[in-house]
C-alpha cells in the first residue's frame, strides 16, 4: 500500500522537478536576456533626424510616388515584422 502511494510521489515529483522547475529556468532565461537586449538595440538603432534628412533631400517626383504608394506607413511595418522574425528563428525553443 505504501510502496504505491510512494511511487505515486517520486513521479509526481519527478514530474515537478523535470519538466516544471527546468522549463520555468529557461524561460526566466530567456525573458531576462530578451529584456535586456531590446533596450541596447535599441540604443544602436540610427537617430531619426538623420532619416528626416535623408527624405528631405529626395526630389518631388520620388515623393508623390512615395505618398502614392503609402510607403510612410508601410515600410515601418515591414522593417518591424523583419525584426520580429528575426528575433523569433533567434530563439531555440520557438524558431
Amino acid at each position: 500500500m505504501f510502496s504505491i502511494l510512494i511511487s505515486a510521489l517520486n513521479t509526481g515529483l519527478g514530474f515537478i522537478f523535470r519538466t516544471i522547475a527546468v522549463k520555468f529556468v529557461v524561460f526566466t532565461a530567456i525573458y531576462l536576456v530578451v529584456s535586456e537586449f531590446v533596450p541596447f538595440i535599441s540604443g544602436k538603432l540610427p537617430d531619426v533626424t538623420y532619416i528626416n534628412k535623408l527624405f528631405e533631400a529626395l526630389p518631388d517626383s520620388v515623393i508623390y510616388f512615395i505618398n502614392v504608394f503609402a510607403l510612410d506607413e508601410c515600410i515601418p511595418i515591414l522593417v518591424s515584422a523583419s525584426f520580429t522574425r528575426f528575433f523569433i528563428r533567434r530563439l531555440p525553443v520557438i524558431g
